[in-house]
């Protein structure tokens, strides 16, 4: 268990064409774990990567080849 709160907290958010099927806003949630995101236009449900860069986080996803 940790002494810092914040090392624990819990972020919910609302990014404008996040989501990289549809273009639709998605709901995101980033907490310790990493980030889960919702789209409620195509019902996409993804685990983005936030990625550092100079001007701040970035969404990113891995691809996978089929």
């Amino acid at each position: 268990m940790s002494a810092d709160p914040s090392e624990n907290a819990v972020h919910d958010l609302r990014v404008s064409n996040g989501c990289t099927v549809c273009g639709g806003d998605t709901a995101m949630r980033v907490g310790p774990s990493g980030a889960w995101a919702y789209c409620p236009r195509c019902h996409r449900l993804s685990r983005p990567l936030l990625l550092p860069t100079p001007d701040g986080p970035r969404l990113g996803e891995l691809a996978a080849a089929a």
